[in-house]
């Protein structure tokens, strides 16, 4: 879907549509406008199908004024950001805009804000976020990472994607304890015939809403599986899921690394803070920096953070030249625990330090809070319903008691 910013200060609306790209719509730069270029707006096509982020600013009546003649020459969907300002807010509903954002927090409140008024107007949400799980070498934990994010990330969207592209034997349906009829190798095998329908019989449904579609259950060649199968399957798969992660093992198939790159990929770096995996993961950015990925796209996660004896958060830093955009902590009980039994630590131990972590690392890349999936009313159903269960076993126990007497 297009997407424009209106907006009058360059380094927010760079960002900003960074943002809008990792959800998935459109933006080319020459869709970023100042409020004076605003008559631009009227010459794109399909303007039913556009969303228009409008960025108040500090003097929010050139703004209002953009929103109002928006709204009077386009049928397409229109968001405010701004601060959060009664009279302000107030303004721009009454010029036109259909929702509003705070500007303190666009990053958690954008992406919920544009799915639920795409869905109430009935517009096609923009094909899924495609996410990619790498490390530099193996014992980083990044296929338990992704198994736990996407199902923290199931839990908060109802249902998510998980492709293992792990050619040396995969792990991730014993994580989930499945055992899948067909793996990645099935669909190599018959790439022309590859289409939504063949993908759903080839992906196993887990009970938290992740669909996955498992890596070989034996070790064979890394060239099995081509560029053109994993563009074709991860393009069908963003039709069907709002987030696709792909665990990949092998990062030197460089074919199969720009198809993917085609579909502009958030890449999830996860490492531990030892010195041989520090060094690898610093291979790994010089790598993907050869294959023209921007840093903007990759977030480095910190797994085991605390383990005995690792490295200093800011002395990796200063090695690897970036941000620590994540950190795991080190809780060796519950991550062997969930592996020994088949269940993910989200679920097995969500209130663990751990667990929590990834669950918000789920929340901040879909921009969805739990918080804000269950309303008063549930609540109250939720309420209702124990207490009603609770009066069943009491009237339960009594009649019991009243037939032994």
């Amino acid at each position: 879907m297009l997407s424009l910013i209106l907006c009058d200060t360059p380094g927010q609306s760079d960002l900003l549509r960074q943002l809008l790209q990792r959800l998935g719509y459109e933006c080319p730069p020459q869709n970023i406008l100042s409020f004076e270029q605003i008559d631009t707006v009227f010459q794109i096509p399909a303007e039913g199908k556009t969303v228009t982020v409008v960025v108040l600013g500090k003097h929010s009546s050139a703004g209002l004024r953009a929103i109002h003649q928006l709204r009077r020459q386009t049928n397409g969907l229109i968001v405010a950001i701004g601060a959060k300002d009664t009279e302000v807010i107030l303004s721009a509903v009454h010029a036109g805009a259909d929702d509003y954002v705070d500007e303190l927090l666009i990053d958690e409140e954008l992406p919920g804000t544009l799915t639920r008024q795409c869905v109430a107007r009935g517009i096609a949400n923009p094909d899924g976020q495609l996410m990619l799980v790498i490390s530099g070498n193996g014992g980083n934990g990044r296929s338990q990472v992704a198994t736990n994010l996407s199902v923290a990330m199931a839990q908060l969207q109802q249902r998510s994607c998980l492709v293992e592209l792990d050619m040396t034997g995969g792990n991730c349906a014993a994580m989930l304890s499945l055992k899948p009829k067909h793996t990645i190798l099935d669909l190599s095998r018959h790439v022309e015939k590859l289409d939504r329908k063949t993908l759903e019989k080839t992906l196993i449904a887990h009970d938290t809403g992740v669909n996955l579609l498992p890596g070989p259950q034996e070790i064979v060649r890394p060239d099995v599986v081509s560029g053109e199968l994993i563009e074709r399957l991860v393009r069908i798969a963003r039709q069907m899921f709002p987030h696709v992660l792909v665990d990949v093992q092998d990062l030197w198939q460089i074919d199969v690394l720009k198809q993917l790159a085609t579909h502009r990929p958030m890449y999830l770096l996860v490492t531990r803070l030892d010195f041989n995996a520090v060094c690898n993961t610093s291979r790994v950015l010089q790598h993907l920096d050869r294959l023209g990925v921007e840093r903007s796209r990759i977030k480095v996660i910190a797994n085991r953070e605390g383990e005995p004896g690792c490295v200093a958060i800011r002395k990796v830093e200063q090695i690897l030249s970036v941000e620590i955009g994540w950190r795991l902590p080190d809780d060796p009980r519950t991550a062997h625990q969930a592996i020994n039994s088949g269940i993910p630590y989200v679920l097995e131990a969500p209130a663990a330090p751990l667990s929590q972590q990834v669950i918000l690392l789920a929340e901040k890349l879909t921009g969805i809070r739990r918080h804000t999936l269950e309303s008063h009313d549930e609540k109250a159903r939720t309420v209702a319903g124990r207490v009603r269960h609770h009066l069943q076993n009491l009237w339960s126990h009594r009649s019991l008691r009243t037939r032994m007497a």
